[in-house]
């Protein structure tokens, strides 16, 4: 009997910590970085419209520096980009994420038309 109830109150402690862990948000090593994208490679918007793109990276702790690249030339340091471009023409549209020096990239090419 008295091992059935030490076998109880192991079990009941063993249950009340799994459920105080905080679910949602596991742990990263200091080198792990990812980003989710669901966008096409090829993107279009119009000269005076404002382009809008977001992208999730993960984690998501403040810890991961992020940069749009125009034709490799830094136009936002935000993880969401809002631009308005003044000059038709096809250019190279580049996120670039760092954390803890490993580096990772999503490049897409993006027209840019006259509105009519």
């Amino acid at each position: 009997m008295k091992l059935l109830k030490y076998m109880l109150f192991l079990l009941v402690g063993l249950a009340s910590c799994a459920c105080t862990e905080e679910a949602g948000n596991p742990a990263f090593a200091d080198d792990e970085l990812y980003i989710y994208d669901q966008t096409a490679a090829t993107l279009t918007t119009m000269v005076g419209e404002e382009f809008k793109m977001s992208l999730t990276v993960s984690p998501n702790d403040g810890s991961v520096e992020c940069c749009w690249l125009l034709d490799e030339q830094p136009i936002s340091y935000a993880k969401d980009l809002v631009y308005v471009f003044t000059r038709p023409g096809t250019y190279s549209l580049r996120f670039e994420a760092v954390r803890g020096g490993r580096a990772i990239s999503k490049k897409y090419t993006l027209t840019v038309t006259e509105r009519i």
